[in-house]
């Protein structure tokens, strides 16, 4: 199996990103994240976990980490 460890803080308008890591990460790159996540562990059907660690900007954590997580369900692969 794998762990996704969320860091979230990674959003534009979260401080901790902007002023020591220079993200500034908005809601697309979170989905694009997911799909990628997706792409390869879901299409090779390994486990995974996702866990949110990080994030700062109250506001924007929930879309961030629906993001991510609606990203690697859309790379599932399609049963028929």
């Amino acid at each position: 199996g794998f762990v996704v460890s969320m860091g979230l803080h990674t959003h534009a308008g979260d401080a901790v990103a902007v002023n020591r890591g220079g993200f500034k990460l908005s809601g697309q790159d979170y989905l694009e994240m997911g799909r990628h996540i997706g792409r390869y562990f879901a299409g090779n059907r390994i486990p995974t976990v996702f866990v949110q660690e990080g994030g700062y900007k109250m506001d924007a954590v929930g879309e961030a980490a629906t993001n991510v997580v609606l990203g690697y369900s859309q790379s599932w692969p399609k049963h028929e």
